[in-house]
């Protein structure tokens, strides 16, 4: 299913002028975009978490740039999918992005399966940022649902 401009806003949080300055500047991108005059641009439900993704990494303190290339990097979306298509199971380990950043300049994000002490521990560092993947789409479910756009 795809979902309109107005409702990604919604659900994200952000505004119609913020969303327009975003996919202008090529920091986010729809799943199907307008092709000529009288066409919307159309997201998917993963397009949706990565905006979310993006928005949040932003506030992480991510410039833009690295943010975008974070939300929209195909592994991201991989694993945003499985979330989905898994989130409800309880063999399958709860999937978190994180990125860090290393004290001489490296940056990574990975993709992990993590247990809650190594969670904390990971945490304590100033220098890592964790997304619990489940709880990203949850939370663009809970918001679909509430602006009825299931």
């Amino acid at each position: 299913m795809d979902y309109r401009a107005n409702t990604v806003r919604k659900v994200v949080d952000i505004s119609q002028k913020q969303l327009s300055q975003w996919q202008d500047r090529q920091f986010i991108k729809p799943s199907t975009p307008a092709e000529g005059q009288g066409t919307r641009n159309k997201y998917s439900f993963v397009n949706i978490c990565q905006v979310m993704l993006f928005k949040r990494l932003n506030e992480w303190g991510l410039n833009r740039k690295t943010s975008s290339k974070l939300a929209f990097d195909e592994r991201t979306a991989a694993a945003i999918q499985r979330t989905v298509e898994t989130q409800y199971s309880d063999t399958e380990p709860m999937l978190h992005l994180a990125y860090l950043k290393f004290f001489d300049g490296r940056e990574k994000i990975a993709f992990w399966g993590l247990d809650e002490d190594f969670l904390r521990d990971l945490r304590r560092s100033s220098q890592a940022h964790i997304e619990n993947l489940l709880e990203l789409v949850i939370s663009v479910n809970d918001g679909l649902k509430a602006f009825g756009a299931e």
